[in-house]
């Protein structure tokens, strides 16, 4: 597991890298950085990562949306 500090945007970076060929939502970053970062701060760094196309996301009809690394 990726260490948990530094900012929300190394924290996501970390764990995507770390895990690859997984999908993840912001629920399981807030989990998995034991709430460290609010759901909100990890929701914006996911944002700005994607529009700098650092990771793609995924909406599913029922508007869950799951990230992942390029």
């Amino acid at each position: 597991m990726p260490k948990k500090t530094g900012t929300a945007r190394e924290f996501i970076l970390a764990t995507l890298r770390h895990y690859p060929d997984r999908e993840l939502q912001v629920a399981d970053f807030h989990v998995w950085c034991d709430e460290r970062f609010s759901k909100a701060n990890l929701q914006e760094a996911l944002s700005r990562l994607f529009a700098e196309g650092l990771v793609t996301k995924v909406t599913e009809a029922n508007r869950a949306t799951w990230w992942a690394i390029k």
